[in-house]
């Protein structure tokens, strides 16, 4: 009902085109973390809640090519090589999707 005094309208009672007001926050809200309760034991009784390796998205060799990576050489000194094998590293971190089996073809 609208107060004629002020013009607004009282918290319990319809709105002026006769819908109900809405529902309080805390009953959605309720509702939601019962649904996602209920979510998670279903997929734990599956078993879907462990955690998965990466799934490759499509990264190619030439993907992985377009970053120039270093080609590693027969190097007498063993920091040649730390070296090369941290520069690998970082390439990899610019491509997340690789999977394990990826990098070591890659980087081969």
């Amino acid at each position: 009902m609208v107060n004629t005094h002020n013009g607004q309208h009282s918290g319990s009672e319809p709105h002026a085109n006769g819908a109900p007001p809405p529902p309080e926050l805390a009953t959605p809200v309720v509702q939601q973390a019962e649904l996602i309760r209920l979510l998670a034991e279903e997929r734990q009784g599956r078993g879907q809640l462990q955690p998965r390796e990466p799934r490759n998205r499509g990264i190619s060799y030439r993907d992985f090519e377009e970053l120039r990576p270093p080609v590693f050489t027969k190097c007498p000194e063993p920091l040649d090589a730390d070296d090369w094998l941290c520069t690998i590293k970082s390439k990899f971190t610019l491509l997340p999707e690789l999977t394990e089996q990826q990098k070591a073809r890659f980087a081969g």
